[in-house]
């Protein structure tokens, strides 16, 4: 049994339990089905009485309360644990301190508090990043198409893609800034029309192609837009952006946007290009470090961004590069300087040398279930989303079949 603190959640049992009891919650089974299933499966190697049983109870006793669906089984066991003293008697058999005892018992006394008091609304069943992925329409560049905006329409111009290897298909999109009737846009030359933003947008970001319809064409130059837009005007859209209320202020006209971006601009200034592949850092939010390593850079493209990887679990104290080998990663994608937390906010831990074997290799080739986790890339949130740990591997385990591959 791997215990590294006195929490609750602070053992390999809990976790591991929790993470499977949720990965099937998220998969449709139901509750009653899920608790069953586990605690049958560690039935068959361990006594109802063994002091691993105690973690799988509590994680399956949290899972359910989140769930809203207690089972008086587990609650039970629960209750008859804490309060015989058994737990507290199988943590000083693991030799943990008196003073650690103490901790142990207000924290489970705190945790039985908790689940006398019901769950407001049941946790929501979380889809695959995988299952949510979709592909981008066939649309041409320089299409206008329509859509439906309260009274009248709104108009969107496609500007081009971006591609890189490891990075989403993205498309670039303007949307204009006024509303039309359904008379004036007859009439309206869209290459002149202001556009309120510029936004690139994956798949599921985009509006259903049965919502839009194509009304018009402007002629974009080759290369004007699909590559090489200042970096202030790349920003990365969500659907609900189709239909925000906007404001007076006017971006640009297509026109003006192709007389100003230019194939032979000057590359923007990459803050991060002296950075090491392998080079880890702690990203401190909400009391926590999330840990993650920068391993490729692109500086010969219009946007220069960095490819990384990240730890799934969060962590209390900044570990140590030697405790990152054995626990779970998940690919993030490629990042532009302007993502990324200030640099205030991080701390560095390390280089970890071994990591270089990752830099030129798609990580689908080394897991193939592995997609980056850019579903909102623009938001800090993405480096602490709850990943599903089906969907990750142990750093080490990595390492090793990138060796092979090589």
């Amino acid at each position: 049994m791997g215990c590294w603190g006195m929490g609750m959640t602070q053992s390999d049992e809990f976790c591991e339990i929790y993470d499977k009891f949720m990965d099937s919650y998220n998969n449709g089974k139901s509750v009653s089905e899920i608790s069953s299933a586990i605690l049958a499966e560690y039935h068959a190697e361990f006594d109802d009485n063994d002091g691993v049983m105690h973690d799988v109870y509590f994680a399956l006793a949290k899972a359910e309360w989140m769930c809203c669906e207690q089972s008086e089984l587990v609650l039970n066991r629960v209750k008859e644990i804490i309060k015989s003293g058994a737990n507290i008697e199988f943590y000083r058999e693991l030799e943990a301190t008196e003073k650690d005892l103490k901790v142990r018992q207000k924290n489970l006394q705190k945790f039985w508090d908790s689940l006398q008091t019901p769950r407001g609304k049941p946790r929501q069943r979380r889809i695959d990043p995988l299952d949510r992925v979709k592909e981008l329409p066939q649309l041409e560049i320089g299409d206008c198409y329509r859509y439906k905006y309260e009274d009248g329409y709104r108009v969107f111009v496609i500007l081009g893609y971006n591609k890189a290897q490891g990075w989403r298909d993205m498309m670039r999109c303007g949307i204009f800034q006024k509303t039309y009737s359904a008379a004036e846009l007859k009439t309206v030359d869209f290459l002149n029309e202001p556009l309120h933003s510029i936004l690139c947008y994956l798949g599921e970001e985009l509006l259903a192609p049965s919502s839009i319809k194509k009304i018009a064409t402007i002629p974009v130059p080759e290369n004007k837009c699909s590559t090489s837009l200042p970096v202030h005007q790349i920003r990365f859209g969500h659907k609900k952006d189709f239909k925000a209320e906007f404001t007076a202020s006017i971006v640009t006209t297509p026109s003006q946007l192709f007389a100003k971006v230019s194939a032979s601009a000057p590359k923007p200034a990459f803050l991060w290009s002296n950075v090491k592949c392998g080079d880890i850092y702690a990203y401190h939010t909400n009391g926590k470090y999330r840990i993650f390593m920068l391993l490729h850079t692109k500086t010969n493209v219009a946007v220069p961004a960095i490819y990384c990887y990240a730890w799934r679990k969060t962590f209390d104290e900044i570990p140590t590069i030697d405790e990152l080998n054995s626990e779970y990663i998940m690919p993030l994608g490629w990042f532009t300087e302007q993502f990324f937390p200030d640099r205030l906010r991080l701390t560095y831990i390390g280089n970890h040398n071994l990591c270089e074997v990752l830099k030129d290799i798609d990580p689908s080739k080394l897991y193939d279930k592995w997609r980056p986790a850019t579903l909102s890339v623009a938001k800090e949130a993405h480096l602490t989303e709850d990943y599903p740990l089906n969907l990750c591997e142990k750093l080490c385990d990595t390492i090793q079949k990138a060796n092979k591959n090589s």
